[in-house]
């Protein structure tokens, strides 16, 4: 009997996550997705008289699915009426599908492999968004979405895919924060603005918001790997343990880092956590936290991340019997992070793709300095000082590239090597430029003047150092690189690690 083999993918995750500015929409929306992608599909296949088999099911997680059906009639049923139902669900999103014979391959893992390529195929080409379109228009649209209203909530019309999110929202919640603490707990979902004051001291002005996106390294070629060197049946048992592995890891490293920033007073059963998980799952995460917080959690959450995968992927390993495989998961995996902070009021669909453009640099240089053939960790912070951003490539044009110095210095990592610095040496120097002896004030001023007048910022710079040498201050001018107005020099051109530590030093 031939079998076949079925692929789901769903696009248009994070436009539709973040679509408005509602910190509950965008929590129920991540909530929505993980939904749709685990346990509807197997309540689609029980309405259509399909049977469910959990040996079967391959992959489920992340907004794509993986299933092995034993006949052509099912897997017709699912390709015909899955995709409707899911984006009838959640307007805006669309879901590329593909299936292959497993007959007309050598092995389980080619034919995977050819799952993959036709649903590459599918994700490229145009896409019809089942949205709630009506022709006749006969009712309000949603103020914040555009699309077709279907309720009154809180004198605010709202559309099928905001009371969707609603719907899911208090349960994503719960689920999100257990996994941070430990500990199940109703939280009420705060508005950002809430957030900030919650967390923030507005007398201060400090109410920072930081937004983190980290993003596993190599996951694609590990998986080609899996595909291409574990053979027969048992590669179904490979790919969905190597889920759950990743997924676990990725909690576990959250957890842990959460725990060691926020101390003992994680322990409380009160206390409320200046953190608010948005996406947890396989090896993605994005959560939304006190501005002074985010870096020190990142740094926590990056080392965590390659502890634990080793140590899980390890005992993976030994539990599957496929040491002799050569799969490389035993050493760990590594992640790249992209920090953005923004105050309370800003668009967070703008903050997080800022933090996934960051994310996304981070990767590229990491590739280009690898350590004993393997991609390092690293992150990249950026402050969003105005109102609008674009992409991190054009920041750096506009902002952070003044042909004779540049101030984009990141990425930082978490391993030393011998062209980037470390985020525990960011962190040290924010630790001494807050000092009350440090020039902190004078470092931004000269920051402010470099691009205009070289010459005059040449001039502030020594008399900064020259103020510091009569006050005895020169532990801070060896702590923070003070001996030359650019101390660093890559690729032929010279940095300034200032930019940074002045602007994150007060979150």
């Amino acid at each position: 009997m031939t079998k076949y083999l079925y692929g789901a993918s769903i696009q248009g995750i994070q436009n539709f996550i973040f679509q408005t500015n509602k910190l509950k929409e965008i929590v129920g929306g991540s909530e929505l997705v993980d939904y749709l992608s685990s346990t509807f599909f197997k309540e689609f296949l029980k309405e259509n008289g399909i049977p469910f088999h959990e040996g079967d099911l391959i992959l489920s997680a992340a907004g794509n699915i993986k299933y092995e059906f034993s006949n052509a009639e099912d897997c017709q049923k699912v390709v015909k009426g899955f995709s409707k139902e899911v984006m009838l669900k959640a307007p805006g999103i669309t879901v590329s599908q593909a299936v292959v014979s497993l007959n007309e391959f050598e092995t389980y893992g080619k034919a995977l492999q050819k799952l993959e390529d036709r649903l590459r195929i599918q994700r490229n080409k145009a896409n019809y968004i089942l949205g709630d379109y009506n022709p006749f228009k006969i009712g309000a649209s949603a103020r914040r979405t555009g699309g077709l209203g279907v309720k009154y909530e809180k004198d605010e019309v709202i559309d099928l895919g905001q009371l969707n999110k609603h719907k899911r929202a208090a349960i994503s919640e719960s689920k999100l924060m257990e996994v941070l603490t430990g500990r199940k707990k109703a939280t009420a979902i705060k508005d950002n603005s809430e957030l900030a004051i919650e967390w923030g001291d507005f007398t201060s002005g400090n109410n920072w918001l930081g937004i983190i996106h980290a993003d596993g390294n190599g996951l694609g070629a590990h998986i080609m790997s899996i595909y291409r060197k574990i053979e027969g049946d048992g590669i179904k048992e490979v790919i969905r343990e190597f889920s759950k592995t990743l997924d676990l890891a990725t909690k576990q490293s959250v957890r842990e880092a959460y725990q060691e920033i926020f101390g003992n007073e994680s322990k409380s059963e009160t206390y409320e956590p200046p953190i608010r998980p948005i996406l947890l799952g396989g090896d993605d995460i994005t959560v939304i936290i006190k501005g002074d917080a985010a870096i020190p959690f990142t740094n926590v959450f990056l080392k965590k991340f390659e502890a634990n995968t080793k140590s899980m992927f390890l005992e993976f390993e030994k539990r599957l019997k496929i040491e002799d495989k050569n799969l490389g998961l035993g050493k760990g995996l590594t992640a790249c992070a992209g920090v953005s902070f923004v105050k309370p009021n800003f668009p967070f669909h703008y903050g997080v793709h800022l933090s996934e453009s960051l994310t996304a640099a981070a990767k590229t240089t990491s590739k280009s300095n690898l350590i004993e053939g393997k991609i390092p960790s690293s992150a990249i912070f950026f402050k969003v000082q105005s109102s609008y951003v674009e992409d991190y490539s054009s920041i750096v044009d506009k902002m952070l590239d003044h042909d004779h110095i540049r101030f984009d210095f990141g990425p930082y990592f978490i391993d030393k090597n011998t062209s980037y610095s470390t985020i525990d040496e960011l962190l040290s120097w924010i630790k001494t430029v807050k000092r009350p002896s440090a020039p902190r004030a004078g470092l931004r001023q000269w920051l402010g003047i470099i691009p205009h007048d070289p010459t005059q910022a040449k001039f502030m710079f020594d008399r900064i150092k020259q103020n510091l040498k009569e006050r005895n201050n020169q532990n801070i001018i060896s702590d923070l690189h003070l001996e030359n107005e650019y101390p660093f020099k890559r690729d032929n051109k010279m940095y300034t690690h200032l930019f940074d530590v002045v602007n994150l030093s007060s979150l």
